[in-house]
């Protein structure tokens, strides 16, 4: 019951439209090109706390979202020992896009009731790919979460 408070929690600060921020585009530390490790970063520097790797490695509304992840705290959950479920990309316009869906296996035993997943939305616009958003995929298929990424993700990435 307490994992789903964290995932509503958790999904109500990455669904806030009162955040917008903007990071400079670039590959992430090391030039992670893969969006598998660039997703794989990005929840290891949540549960290391580093702001700066998470500033580095994305963009758009989501930066100050992680921000505020950093600042609330993660109530025990552990992202970064977490795995790619699934991973697409795709060719567009700006670059290329990518969606990783991402397991989060490490959390609290009080808190381990239900499996948690969130989609994580790329766009890599020739400096390597940058988180520009995570949520839930409500058991949406990978193929029709990128068909929703392609329409979102050049508001998402601004």
């Amino acid at each position: 019951m307490l994992v789903l408070a964290i995932v509503v929690a958790l999904i109500l600060v990455l669904r806030d439209p009162s955040t917008k921020a903007g990071a400079p585009a670039g590959s992430g530390p090391g030039g992670e090109s893969d969006p598998a490790e660039v997703t794989q970063s990005v929840m290891t520097a949540l549960d290391d706390g580093d702001a700066s790797a998470i500033a580095e490695l994305s963009r758009g509304e989501v930066v100050v979202q992680l921000e505020q992840i950093l600042d609330s705290g993660t109530m025990g959950v552990t992202f970064g020992t977490g795995h790619v479920l699934d991973e697409t990309s795709e060719d567009v316009d700006d670059g290329q896009i990518a969606i990783v869906v991402w397991e989060v296996v490490d959390v609290p035993t009080e808190l381990d009731t239900y499996e948690t997943y969130l989609v994580v939305g790329l766009l890599d616009d020739g400096d390597g790919y940058q988180v520009c958003h995570i949520d839930d995929p409500m058991g949406e298929s990978t193929s029709s979460l990128m068909s929703d990424w392609e329409d979102d993700y050049e508001m998402a990435c601004q």
